[in-house]
């Protein structure tokens, strides 16, 4: 088993494992680096994007609507630049949340946009 695997494992785990998160819930991980500062070194970068990954994938399951609607990890993680490109100086949480937003403004109906 990779080492990129088990870090993903664990993230799913740990995120599957907990019951419905209010705003005051305490969360682990990068959510206080900020995007311009993710890509300082390969390893940050990588275990960043796990880490949003594992995040928005969470959200979606806790979600009564299916926002991911069967997208690969690449999709998640093209928004997570895009938002971090546009917003370098948002922390890592901030930027999550924005492609959470933008993927569920993409599952409405284009009239609803």
């Amino acid at each position: 088993m990779t080492m990129n695997f088990k870090i993903f494992a664990f993230v799913g785990l740990t995120m599957a494992s907990t019951g419905v998160a209010s705003a005051a819930d305490t969360m682990i991980g990068p959510i206080t680096h900020i995007c311009r500062d993710v890509t300082q070194t390969p390893e940050n970068a990588h275990l960043t994007l796990m880490w949003v990954v594992g995040y928005v994938s969470g959200v979606n399951n806790l979600s009564k609507v299916d926002f991911l609607k069967g997208r690969a990890m690449d999709a998640i993680i093209d928004h997570f630049r895009d938002v971090c490109m546009e917003y370098p100086d948002w922390n890592v949480i901030d930027a999550a949340r924005r492609v959470v937003a933008r993927l569920r403004i993409e599952t409405l109906p284009r009239e609803l946009r």
